[in-house]
């Protein structure tokens, strides 16, 4: 892979969604697959998750499945992760400078990678 390039997965929420009826051990799997995958990466990924572990728990088996392997990728993704954000809407204005720290990092890095036209919207 080149490594001029910057990947955004939105959401991670959907993935693991699209995960919970495997047993634990094609959980263990998928995630060693995706961190080997990450390992071979040049680029830069940025991952978008859904925040779960702030709510009530959920009453039934699969919502807490749900909210435990989110808190677990989101955890493992904050390890080997640099840098980290945490964005909290209009909880204060700091979390809109940290987002838009973040959105000047990619595009400052990356501007001159991505065709004009791809960005614009019609």
């Amino acid at each position: 892979c080149q490594s001029n390039y910057c990947l955004l997965v939105d959401s991670l929420g959907t993935w693991v969604a699209n995960l919970l009826e495997q047993n634990e051990a094609a959980w263990e799997k998928s995630l060693q697959e995706l961190f080997d995958t990450l390992g071979q990466t040049k680029g830069t990924v940025i991952f978008v998750a859904e925040e779960t572990g702030w709510g009530v728990v959920p009453a039934y088996p699969l919502g807490r499945s749900f909210r435990d392997r989110l808190g677990q990728l989101v955890r493992q993704l904050g390890i080997v992760s640099n840098p980290v954000y945490l964005v909290c809407p209009k909880v204060s204005n700091n979390s809109c400078k940290l987002f838009s720290q973040a959105a000047s990092f990619c595009s400052k890095r990356f501007a001159t990678q991505v065709p004009r036209e791809s960005t614009s919207r019609q």
